[in-house]
C-alpha cells in the first residue's frame, strides 16, 4: 500500500499540514514578541516619558527662581519625587519581562518586599497571609503584570487614604482562580459615592481584563475589604 497513489498523497498531506502548523505557530510567536515589545514601548512612553518631561519642566522653573532658594527648594524637592517615581517605573517593566519571575513565588515576594517599603516609616503594621498552593502556581508575564499593579495600586490608596493601623494581604488559590483579599482598619470610605480618583478604575479594569470580579466592602469609620477574584491557567 506505501507504493500507492493514496499514499503519496497522504503523507505529502501530512508534510504540508506539519510545515504549515509549524508556519502558524511561529507566527503566532512573532505576535506574543510584538505584542510584548508594543507594551514596553508604551509603558516606557507612558510612564517614563510623561514623567521626564516633568522633571524638565521643573529644572526650568528652578532655574528661574535660583534667586529665590526656598521657591527653588520646592521644584528641586518635587524633582526627586519624581526621579525617584521614574526609578520605580523602570524597575516594574524590569521586572515584568523578565521571564525568570513568571512563577506566583517570585511575584509574592515582590509584594511582601514592596508592603515593607511602603509602610517602613509608616504607623501602619502589615500582615501578609500565602496558601501555599498559590505560591506553586505560574502565570504569564501579562497576568503577573496585572495582578501586581492591582496589589500596588491598593496598598497606595491605602497609604494615601485610610490612616490604618493594620492593613491584612491573604492570597489563596481556590479551584483554579486567585483570590486576593486586602483588608484595613482604616478610615473607611463610601463605595457608592463616585469620585475622580483613577485608583479603583484601574483596579477594576485590570480584574474585567481577565474576567474576574471585585467584592469591595466599606463604611465611614469601620476600615474597607477589597477581595480581587481572577481565573488565571498555572
Amino acid at each position: 500500500y506505501w507504493q500507492t497513489w493514496w499514499f503519496y498523497s497522504l503523507v505529502g498531506l501530512f508534510v504540508v499540514l506539519f510545515f504549515y502548523a509549524l508556519y502558524r505557530y511561529r507566527i503566532s510567536q512573532l505576535l506574543k514578541l510584538q505584542k510584548v515589545r508594543n507594551r514596553i514601548a508604551s509603558d516606557l512612553h507612558d510612564d517614563i516619558g510623561a514623567t521626564l518631561t516633568n522633571i524638565s519642566m521643573l529644572s526650568e522653573i528652578s532655574r528661574k527662581n535660583l534667586e529665590q532658594p526656598q521657591e527653588a527648594e520646592k521644584f528641586l524637592q518635587r524633582i526627586s519625587e519624581e526621579v525617584t517615581s521614574t526609578s520605580q517605573a523602570l524597575n516594574d517593566i524590569i521586572w515584568s519581562v523578565n521571564s525568570r519571575n513568571d512563577s506566583m513565588e517570585e511575584t509574592l515576594t515582590r509584594m511582601r518586599r514592596y508592603a515593607a517599603d511602603l509602610f517602613d516609616n509608616s504607623n501602619t503594621v502589615c500582615h501578609l497571609g500565602i496558601d501555599e498552593a498559590a505560591a506553586g502556581k505560574k502565570l504569564s508575564m501579562e497576568q503577573r503584570r496585572d495582578l501586581y499593579l492591582i496589589y500596588k495600586e491598593s496598598m497606595n490608596n491605602i497609604l494615601k487614604y485610610a490612616s490604618a493601623n493594620n492593613v491584612w494581604i491573604n492570597v489563596q488559590w481556590r479551584s483554579g482562580k486567585l483570590h486576593l483579599k486586602i483588608k484595613d482598619d482604616g478610615k473607611g470610605f463610601e463605595p457608592a459615592v463616585i469620585t475622580n480618583s483613577n485608583g479603583l478604575k484601574n483596579i477594576r479594569s485590570r480584574t474585567e481584563k481577565w474576567k474576574g470580579s471585585i467584592i469591595i466592602n466599606s463604611a465611614p469609620g469601620q476600615g474597607t475589604s477589597i477581595e480581587i477574584i481572577i481565573p488565571l491557567a498555572g
